[in-house]
């Protein structure tokens, strides 16, 4: 019997000092809060070769503004034909790589609602250049600033139609 209460004084104790914990810590994960921005609309509504997007002001800009030479260093992604791009995804030639990168993610719509910092897709890296995408997906991207965010697709009227996305960024 006092062999067992020793050994839960010396427990009590070491627990007590701090040197040992039980508490599960994550390693390298930013707890940043995040920016929101809702109904979105991305798609050719200006021209048939879909639209520009700037994921820091949440600004959508029409593909027939590509050609202006102060909007051109602003647009992080191009959505033509239900994929996002990096690069000018028309084929127009007026886009050169904005530098962003896209991930598919296990986050669902639902996980992406009630999100408050950036905990969930911090630490991810993500390396396509090209992405398809469907209603309910959520995709992570890269800016070329080094943000990271996700886009929720909440809808699509048709693949080379118009799609309707809310977004979540590092606010850095």
């Amino acid at each position: 019997m006092k062999k067992i209460n020793v050994l839960a004084i010396i427990v009590c104790l070491i627990l007590s000092t701090g040197l040992y914990s039980c508490d599960k810590q994550e390693e390298n994960v930013s707890k940043r809060s995040i920016n929101r921005a809702s109904d979105l609309i991305l798609g050719g509504w200006d021209s048939d070769y879909g639209s520009c997007y700037d994921v820091d002001k949440a600004y959508v800009y029409g593909s027939g503004q590509m050609a202006d030479p102060d909007i051109l260093p602003m647009i992080d992604l191009f959505f033509d034909h239900g994929q996002l791009w990096n690069i000018d995804g028309a084929g127009l030639n007026r886009l050169p790589d904005t530098g962003i990168r896209f991930a598919k993610t296990e986050i669902t719509a639902d996980q992406f609602d009630i999100l408050t910092d950036d905990k969930s897709f911090a630490n991810l890296e993500p390396t396509l250049e090209v992405i398809p995408i469907l209603p309910g997906d959520v995709v992570f991207f890269k800016s070329k600033n080094g943000k990271k965010g996700l886009l929720k697709i909440k809808s699509m009227n048709s693949p080379t139609g118009e799609a309707y996305v809310d977004e979540i960024i590092q606010n850095i």
